[in-house]
């Protein structure tokens, strides 16, 4: 072989660099964003359906109820040979048209905006955003990666890729224990509290349920005492819905009959007036319960600065996406001979760190997420108050009523 031959097939080092840097196949801009805007574009799609299937659902709603009348409630429960009673039950309710009704349309308004808060789109959007944040930046960073690997390995300088896969693992392995214990942090302090919050209701709920339950076997010198305690009751109910909705009263077009908030304290005036005549000790154990979950109802609801509507500080959450995306700068910076692969790598770590972002959000907001809380027994509870109120009017105190939820379900 000549000499010429010999210097003709040495390649310069021009066309090693080009030789090295087609040896590093880039991956187009479509292949970063493609996948990361796909994934917004269903999450897009699927807000969509959200809203429309919610708002189909409470149209359906409106147009196939009906009033549930409570005598129709108890003919229902009924045996054939109370046919009497339950005429008497419907008098009493012709004859409530020139009284004040159990439910103003205040306590309908709250009653009715309570079946639609949990489909809120706009909360949804919100739960929604650290996580659609993490999905825009985190392709943009993916694209730096190129010239962030020109800047610390030039072509001149370095015509081959180094293997830096034993530096990136030590930076992963700090990086990644702290990224995993900030957001497990964060999980747990959101599941804490969601417990806290269901326990708060379950609480609440529950002793609205027992001084309903005591308030029907307390003799008391009139039957209006007992009504007006049960009116309290609903008062309270009530109340508990516009916490849960985090509105003022004036927010309602519709105004309340009496202060719904302090409403619950006229219990202590009303429990004064049991029958003396009939001392018995039955009777003041039960006035006992009432005034004792009646204080304990009082510090639950009124906890309107405590956990029901707090969320996670801003700068909790840029904490959290930031040591997301340093664990994914470290992926970018695996070696695995195929860009492909590496492409692969950085998109399901971003996944998995937007997906991160979407469960804690969505545990942080207990009454609108996914994992909510359900609080449509409240409705059931005054439905069952109302119930019981129609039938000391109508004479029957004897009776200790619950409403069968199924059946409420299958007509609203």
């Amino acid at each position: 072989m000549s000499t010429s031959t010999l210097t003709h097939s040495t390649p310069s080092l021009a066309e090693s660099n080009v030789a090295t840097l087609s040896s590093r196949p880039a991956p187009t801009t479509l292949e970063i964003m493609l996948p990361s805007m796909l994934l917004i574009l269903i999450c897009g799609i699927g807000i969509i359906i959200k809203t429309l299937h919610d708002n189909y659902k409470c149209l359906s709603k409106l147009r196939a109820r009906r009033r549930i009348q409570i005598e129709d409630e108890l003919q229902w429960m009924s045996d054939g040979p109370d046919i009497m009673f339950y005429q008497g039950i419907i008098q009493v309710k012709k004859n409530r048209n020139t009284q004040k009704a159990f439910l103003s349309a205040f306590d309908q308004e709250v009653m009715g905006s309570m079946k639609t808060f949990k489909h809120s789109t706009t909360e949804f959007i919100q739960i929604s955003i650290p996580a659609l944040a993490t999905m825009i930046i985190g392709p943009l960073m993916i694209l730096m990666y190129h010239s962030t690997t020109e800047f610390f390995w030039s072509l001149t300088e370095f015509p081959s890729m180094p293997n830096i896969n034993q530096c990136v693992a030590c930076f992963l392995t700090p990086a990644g224990l702290v990224y995993a214990l900030s957001f497990g942090f964060a999980f747990q302090q959101a599941l804490a509290k969601q417990n806290d919050v269901l326990n708060k209701m379950t609480t609440e709920i529950s002793f609205l349920d027992q001084i309903a339950t005591l308030t029907c076997k307390v003799n008391f010198r009139t039957g209006g005492i007992r009504t007006s305690i049960y009116r309290a009751l609903k008062s309270e109910a009530i109340y508990m819905m516009t916490l849960v909705q985090n509105r003022k009263v004036s927010s309602f077009n519709s105004n309340p009959e009496c202060d719904i908030s302090i409403d619950i304290w006229n219990l202590l005036d009303l429990l004064r007036e049991t029958n003396r005549t009939t001392e018995h000790y039955v009777d003041t154990i039960m006035v006992r319960y009432i005034i004792d979950y009646t204080s304990i109802l009082n510090s639950v609801c009124s906890d309107q600065i405590g956990i029901l509507h707090s969320r996670i500080n801003w700068i909790l959450w840029t904490f959290l996406v930031t040591l997301g995306f340093f664990s994914l700068y470290g992926v970018m910076m695996i070696q695995a001979f195929s860009y492909k692969m590496e492409l692969m790598l950085c998109t399901l770590t971003l996944f998995s760190i937007g997906m991160l972002c979407y469960i804690v959000a969505d545990l942080d907001s207990p009454f609108t997420g996914i994992f909510r809380i359900d609080l449509s027994i409240l409705i059931d509870v005054i439905r069952r108050i109302e119930i019981m109120c129609t039938l000391e009017e109508s004479g029957r105190t004897d009776l200790v009523y619950y409403p069968d939820s199924s059946y409420f379900n299958n007509i609203d």
